[in-house]
Order: C-alpha cells, then sequence, then structure tokens
C-alpha cells in the first residue's frame, strides 16, 4: 500500500470545511493533495478518502460500511472506468489490459520499466493466457 506524508495545509483545511470565512478552494486543495500522494491503486486511494473523512467530520467510518462502500465501490470505478476506456481505444480486451496495467498501478510508483505499445500488446496476451490457464 502506498504511502501518505500528512499534509497540514490540508488537513487544518478539511477540519474547518465549513468555515465561510477561509478563503481555501476546498475542491482544488482537495485535488491537489491527491495528486501529490501519487497513489494509483483503488483500494490506497479510498483508504486515503476515508482517512479525510475522518478528519473533515472527526468521525470513524466502520469498515463496510454504507459509506464505506460508496467511497471504495467509486474509487473502484474510476479505475475500471479508465482501463476500459483505454482497452476500447486501443481494440485490446479490457481483462487483459487491467491484468497487464496492475504492475504498474498496484506498484504505486515502483520502477517498472516504460513499454512500447507492441510490447504492451504482448504482455496483455501473454497475461490473458497465463490467467486461462490458471483457471
Amino acid at each position: 500500500m502506498g504511502e501518505v506524508r500528512e499534509n497540514i495545509q490540508i488537513s487544518e483545511a478539511i477540519k474547518n470545511w465549513d468555515d465561510e470565512d477561509a478563503e481555501i478552494d476546498l475542491e482544488d486543495l482537495l485535488h491537489e493533495h491527491f495528486e501529490e500522494t501519487r497513489l494509483r491503486d483503488w483500494p490506497d486511494i479510498a483508504n486515503e478518502a476515508l482517512r479525510l473523512w475522518r478528519v473533515m467530520f472527526d468521525s470513524d467510518i466502520e469498515k463496510f460500511s454504507p459509506i464505506d462502500n460508496l467511497i471504495c465501490a467509486a474509487c473502484a470505478q474510476v479505475e475500471n472506468g479508465t482501463i476500459d476506456a483505454m482497452a476500447s481505444m486501443m481494440g485490446v480486451d479490457k481483462e487483459g489490459l487491467h491484468s497487464a496495467l496492475s504492475y504498474w498501478i498496484e506498484g504505486n510508483g515502483e520502477p517498472y520499466s516504460p513499454i512500447k505499445s507492441t510490447e504492451l500488446s504482448d504482455l496483455i496476451e501473454r497475461v490473458k493466457k497465463d490467467e486461462e490457464e490458471d483457471n
């Protein structure tokens, strides 16, 4: 799981999210925060959103509660929708692309070497074949 360093500015801003006198654009601040985390895997992103929720509302969210399920489902769909769009654009198998990208997504910035599009196609086919053999 990716590590997120505590950002004092975001913590203070979200604690005071309902302060009408605050001159902070919370939407931009949150967007910048998530970009700076460099998290890629949806469970890590959901966990960070849930952490910020606890700071913002001074309340815990029970695992598997409706709000936990909502945040996790939304984060998962962003990942799945993006991969689905990429697969459609490239004309490749969605599941194969998802499996191939998992090396980069789950690595959260680990230094996997970039690959060319032809190598990606080969990787998708290889991963798809490996999964079929495992089933």
